[in-house]
């Protein structure tokens, strides 16, 4: 995804830039003339950098003048950064040049007071290595429209401080990547009135220090930019057993309906709109009704959003399958191959031999219905079909898909009117990002930190993209 453009801050034009890589900006020179005492005088260059966007910067050093250059290194996306040729002069300094606290922060009365980017020596290189010496990467971090996030970049030269860069934190104009179609710039939101995708990411990103081209791409990934809802049968609504057995949350489903008496019901078509993948589920029903209504493990014909059957064909064990659920790629292969054995017995048929086409399928079809009646009856050691589907509160929500379980622990409200469907309107959003940002700090990222990406190199991959394995919380990661 590309983030590009300015917007109306008077520094410099910035050109457009990819995902993760240097920009294609000259930020001019610090021309030092060395006075008698023999120390340089610095001239203050000004740079811009976009929330998200990331550079490279150098120094170069002309010995015969002692002058010194701090520039952006040029890089294409994808391309690892890399010292230009040395040239007029002008020699690259490829050592630590920029010491143990390279960047600060500017103060003044319309200053942002977190450090405005996030700066690195050493990794992430596109081939997992460290940077060259000499180089560092800075990412935009902090932007809001109330406040001017500026630091600045020194060098640090012979233990002696020589120049500096002052860099201001500006908002992208757009998240896109070029001749992108569509856009996504905009959506709709649940009550049915239009947002734009690029400020909603802007606007949290700069306030919580993420990068807003990877909350667009999560939502790329998990929402497609809608409000979604989705129920897990055979994954969450095991995890909320404790809650359902402590009737501790008013909208579990029970006997009495879909919460209990008083709990805000589920929102209707009216009420709220356009909710991907599917509407919620508005009355009460069971774990194995919604796995047969919404499978093909029985019904070719159903949808197969849980599911799909196998069917022909010389199957190699599987005999049921699905793109997210182990119970089904798993565990189904357990059955055919007794199947198999059984049917070779009974027609004294050489364990060598393979089947004929019609006993084949006739064991495909008995391991299908004995894998079903596992799956019904012993894979929970219970009957599904006498268990109350939870799909208010082991659901997923909004355009993150976070649980309704996790946004309790960021502090969303247990009352009878906070009901889960509300997480996909607009001020069930910063839930979201509030766990993300705990999931940052969970694994090694302090947003809130004053200096750099701490323990940041494990979640870029060989591309040089950021990868950020959601974990517990969010339902599923996106690259």
């Amino acid at each position: 995804m590309r983030i590009a453009g300015k917007i109306n801050y008077p520094i410099q034009q910035q050109k457009p830039l990819e995902e993760n890589t240097a920009a294609y900006c000259f930020i001019g020179e610090i021309d030092l003339p060395i006075t008698a005492d023999g120390i340089l005088v610095v001239e203050s260059v000004s740079v811009e950098i976009m929330l998200g966007e990331t550079k490279y910067f150098g120094v170069k050093k002309k010995n015969e003048t002692g002058k010194i250059k701090i520039e952006e290194i040029k890089t294409n996306y994808g391309d690892e950064p890399k010292f230009p040729a040395d040239s007029d002069g002008w020699i690259w300094q490829k050592t630590d040049v920029w010491g143990i606290n390279p960047i600060n922060i500017v103060e003044c009365d319309t200053c942002g007071r977190k450090m405005g980017v996030y700066w690195e020596k050493e990794k992430p290189m596109v081939n997992g290595q460290n940077l060259p010496n000499g180089l560092i990467r800075l990412v935009g971090r902090y932007w809001h429209s109330d406040s001017t996030y500026i630091v600045t970049l020194r060098t640090l030269i012979e233990n002696s401080e020589y120049g500096f860069v002052k860099i201001v934190v500006i908002r992208p104009s757009q998240l896109l990547s070029e001749g992108q179609i569509p856009t996504y710039k905009t959506s709709t939101n649940v009550l049915g009135k239009p947002f734009s995708v690029d400020s909603l990411c802007i606007y949290w990103g700069g306030l919580y220090g993420i990068p807003p081209q990877m909350l667009k791409g999560h939502m790329l990934k998990e929402s497609h930019f809608k409000p979604s809802y989705r129920y897990e049968p055979y994954t969450n609504q095991f995890n909320v057993e404790s809650i359902v057995k402590k009737d501790q949350n008013p909208f579990i489903v029970s006997d009495l309906g879909m919460g209990k008496p008083g709990a805000k019901g589920v929102p209707n078509l009216v009420e709220h709109k356009g909710v991907r993948e599917r509407h919620y589920i508005m009355e009460k029903t069971t774990v194995w009704s919604f796995i047969i209504s919404n499978s093909q493990l029985i019904d070719p014909n159903s949808p197969n959003d849980f599911g799909r059957q196998q069917k022909g064909g010389r199957l190699k064990g599987q005999i049921a399958n699905s793109k997210s659920y182990s119970i089904l790629n798993d565990y189904s292969k357990i059955f055919l191959p007794d199947w198999i054995d059984s049917i070779k017995t009974r027609n004294k048929i050489k364990t060598t031999e393979e089947l004929s086409d019609s006993l084949q399928i006739i064991a495909n079809d008995s391991a299908r219905i004995a894998f079903l009646k596992y799956l019904q009856y012993d894979w929970k050691d219970k009957d599904l079909d006498k268990i109350y589907a939870q799909t208010r509160i082991a659901s997923s929500y909004g355009l993150l898909q976070i649980l309704y379980t996790t946004s309790l622990s960021e502090g969303y409200d247990l009352g009878l009117n906070d009901r889960p469907e509300n997480l996909n309107e607009p001020d069930g959003f910063k839930y979201q990002i509030y766990h993300y940002s705990s999931r940052f700090k969970k694994n090694g990222f302090n947003l809130d930190h004053t200096n750099n990406f701490n323990s940041s190199f494990k979640y870029y991959d060989k591309k040089g993209k950021l990868i950020f394995e959601a974990g517990d919380g969010f339902e599923g990661s996106f690259r």
